[in-house]
């Protein structure tokens, strides 16, 4: 899923996945209390967004949405 999202945005987004056990002290750091969470940052690094749980693609399409990124032409 992830590869499609940034397939569909053409390089409007980058889409990182990361197991917290493999990355304990960015877990720490962005306060992860719930697996999976997702971050949503804008083009600072600020976060901006944030979901705990599972969101089907769909969903996570529309909360870009919300943040003002759209897909590739």
């Amino acid at each position: 899923m992830w590869e499609s999202l940034r397939d569909e945005y053409g390089g409007r987004l980058n889409v990182v996945y990361l197991l917290e056990r493999d990355h304990p002290l960015l877990g720490m750091r962005y306060q992860v209390r719930s697996i999976p969470t997702l971050l949503f940052f804008d083009k600072a690094g600020k976060e901006v967004r944030r979901h705990q749980g599972m969101l089907p693609a769909e969903e996570i399409r529309k909360k870009l949405t919300e943040l003002g990124v759209r897909q590739a032409p």
